[in-house]
């Protein structure tokens, strides 16, 4: 089984380790614009720590000029990705006419070791949006469609992304005829990293509750036979 795709008793495949193209040209431009307004920041600000450096105190002057270069360096950046992820949700938003309905979330496949995972561009290898049916996990991307069967899911585990610790992915993990497999969901719809911290929580709790409601129909059901 390509370890990119996760099969479903339902029709269609989830291409998480497939790039969208919209996708891709939001991660290459993405990458470049906060690469670069990064660097030019924390560059301002470190020759603004030797002009600081004469005229608070030497070494005092120096440390905090150096302190808020890199912190503005950083700020800008966590600014243009927030600025850009907004952009890329509204605009897949309108072209998949999902119209608000799905919870927008990146996909991944597998996570690899740090220093691998250090060297990415992006924390997903896709995006789409989500939405939790009566009885399918559905997740529609740029490139497709899937409805997970609800008696396909075996369950939900939180997982931390070993590149931002912060943040927690989703495992997802599925059965399927006597096969085991799995993939990661993280929510994008907060524009700050708090903000995807807390909206990856509450979609961790979505997630369980729908699974929860179905197990409890199962167990009723399983009841009524052998009471009957």
């Amino acid at each position: 089984m390509d370890r990119s795709l996760v099969r479903s008793s339902a029709t269609g495949l989830v291409p998480t380790g497939e790039d969208s193209p919209e996708f891709r040209r939001y991660r290459d431009r993405t990458w470049l614009q906060v690469t670069a307004g990064t660097a030019v920041v924390t560059t301002v600000g470190m020759a603004a720590a030797f002009l600081m450096g004469g005229s608070l105190g030497g070494v005092l002057g120096f440390v905090a000029g150096v302190g808020l270069g890199l912190g503005a360096g950083v700020w800008s950046g966590l600014k243009m990705s927030a600025l850009a992820n907004r952009g890329l949700r509204r605009r897949l938003r309108s072209a998949l006419g999902v119209r608000g309905r799905g919870i927008f979330v990146g996909l991944r496949a597998e996570q690899g070791g740090l220093w691998s995972e250090l060297q990415r561009k992006e924390t997903d290898d896709s995006v789409g949006f989500l939405e939790l049916e009566a009885q399918h996990l559905v997740i529609t991307t740029e490139v497709g469609k899937v409805a997970l069967r609800s008696d396909d899911v075996r369950g939900f585990r939180r997982e931390r992304v070993k590149a931002v610790p912060m943040l927690s992915f989703v495992r997802v993990l599925l059965n399927h005829d006597g096969f085991d497999a799995s993939f990661l969901i993280v929510s994008r719809e907060g524009d700050t990293l708090r903000a995807q911290v807390e909206a990856t929580e509450v979609l961790y709790g979505r997630l369980v509750e729908w699974h929860a409601e179905h197990q409890l129909a199962w167990l009723e059901r399983h009841r009524a036979l052998e009471s009957g």
